[in-house]
């Protein structure tokens, strides 16, 4: 018998894929047979050539097979997609029997290889327990909360509460005022000069500040006990009488009077005139002093007997030659009015043992008219009170005006009331500052000549130098490398003799 062609087989497989596609079966549940069924008749087709080709061992021929498969294969579709012919109509669906079966499952330990379950598996995903049904995890979080709200509690805490607790440090008791580090800032570019040339310094001269914080915390008493740069006073120490808005009112009123006695004695120093001085005023007198009910606010001492005052320097030179007990006869004049009196007053002795006399006088100012000069300074403190950066803007305007380095390159900072005349006075918070100063990077700190130890007991690495005037202020600068060989300006008709 000939072999069947390609084009046989092909047709052969055509017809039987035809005579699937003229049947529609009715599935007999939810899911459709008919994607079943054409895969397993095609199974079914093959099996038929092959079981037949076996049992002859003569290749099949087309006709015969398809004739014998076409029964065989139409009965078989119609048998597993559950339907029976019914006299030409439409097939019914045959109800299946129902078949019981008994399923065994086994547990086996395949934790390594296991994959997640497809969606719509029947096993179900065990639900993991709810953290808040665990008692370690409630713990844990109960835990961590009383941590954080501890440590909170120890920044926002007001000390005056630990004061309640453990009674016996008066200063928490009754209301505290921390001191704390500040900062260190350049003044260089705080100075603005208009109508001269200026000499932009490689080194900086900082002036230092103070913190002080009226919101005492329990940190801030935990660390004033264990740090020599934080300290507690009481608010009567550092400000008065005066509340925190008056006593900012009056660092503005000072550091407004300290730059100007900056630019005078900058100027001074490099041989310009700046300010023609006429007197000395005075902002308050010392209680039970020699001049307690004698002399007023708001009057100048232009003479002391026959002696003119022009300034604080001239006041000084008199009283240091004047022994206490003496009396003396102290011109007086009004601001207002511009009238003079003669008022006695008996010299006393200093309360601190100094020589010379003393009048009792405080916050004392120089009445000076200022000079006709070619050129203008200025200087921008911002919101910063207080009188101490007198010194460091004087220092950095004689830099500024002068060629070369007077820092030397370096990093100098500097505290301490000028006057007019180059007299460097005391301030308060010498302490707090070094630390600043340390902690900007300073090299040296230049302070007052009587806050040198207050300056040591809070830092190590830092060099720190007394003066009493600003000429000794320029000899520690020149000391560590400061170019001082022309400091000096010469500007017509403004040169000082």
């Amino acid at each position: 018998m000939p072999r069947p062609t390609t084009n046989a087989v092909s047709t052969m497989i055509a017809r039987i894929r035809s005579h699937q596609r003229t049947y529609a079966f009715r599935p007999t549940t939810g899911r459709s047979t008919r994607r079943r069924t054409r895969p397993i008749a095609r199974r079914l087709s093959m099996m038929m050539l092959v079981s037949s080709s076996s049992l002859t061992g003569m290749t099949p021929s087309i006709d015969g097979p398809i004739r014998r498969l076409r029964c065989s294969l139409l009965f078989a579709a119609r048998a597993m997609a559950g339907c029976i012919e019914v006299g030409g109509r439409r097939p019914v669906p045959r109800i299946p029997a129902t078949r019981t079966s008994t399923r065994i499952m086994t547990v086996e330990d395949t934790t390594g290889a296991m994959l997640p379950p497809p969606l719509g598996s029947p096993v179900a995903a065990v639900a993991p327990r709810p953290w808040y049904r665990d008692r370690v995890s409630v713990a844990v979080l109960v835990l961590v909360s009383f941590l954080l709200a501890g440590v909170a509690s120890f920044y926002t805490v007001p000390a005056q509460w630990v004061g309640r607790i453990l009674p016996g440090n008066s200063v928490v008791d009754v209301g505290a005022v921390a001191l704390k580090p500040g900062s260190a800032r350049p003044t260089d570019d705080r100075v603005q000069a208009s109508d001269i040339e200026i000499f932009e310094p490689e080194g900086k001269i900082l002036f230092t500040t103070v913190a002080v914080d009226d919101q005492v915390t329990i940190a801030d008493w935990v660390r004033a006990n264990s740090d020599d740069a934080v300290e507690l006073r009481t608010r009567e120490q550092v400000f008065g009488t005066r509340t925190s808005a008056e006593q900012r009112e009056r660092n503005l009123e000072l550091m407004a009077v300290s730059k100007e006695s900056a630019v005078v004695a900058a100027l001074e120093y490099l041989g310009v005139e700046a300010v023609v001085e006429s007197g000395v005023g005075f902002n308050g007198v010392v209680e039970g002093g020699p001049a307690d009910g004698l002399l007023e606010v708001g009057e100048i001492i232009v003479a002391i007997d026959d002696d003119p005052i022009t300034g604080l320097e001239s006041l000084l030179e008199l009283l240091t030659a004047i022994d206490p007990g003496t009396e003396v006869q102290i011109t007086l004049e009004d601001v207002d009015t511009g009238e003079l009196r003669a008022q006695p007053v008996t010299i006393g002795a200093h309360p601190e043992g100094r020589e010379g006399g003393f009048i009792g006088i405080m916050d004392v100012t120089v009445r000076a008219v200022d000079a006709d000069l070619p050129f203008e300074l200025d200087i921008d403190s911002g919101s910063i009170g207080g009188p101490s950066a007198g010194l460091a803007f004087t220092l950095t305007i004689i830099d500024l005006l002068t060629e070369g380095e007077l820092t030397g390159g370096g990093k100098v900072a500097v505290t301490g009331t000028i006057s007019a005349g180059g007299t460097v006075g005391d301030v308060g918070g010498v302490a707090q500052k070094a630390r600043a100063a340390e902690d900007a990077g300073a090299e040296v700190f230049i302070v007052p000549v009587d806050a040198i130890a207050d300056a040591e007991s809070t830092t190590e690495r830092l060099r720190v130098k007394g003066v009493a005037t600003l000429d000794e202020a320029i000899e520690v600068l020149a000391e560590r490398g400061g170019d001082i060989s022309e400091l000096a300006l010469q500007i017509d008709g403004v040169t000082a003799e």
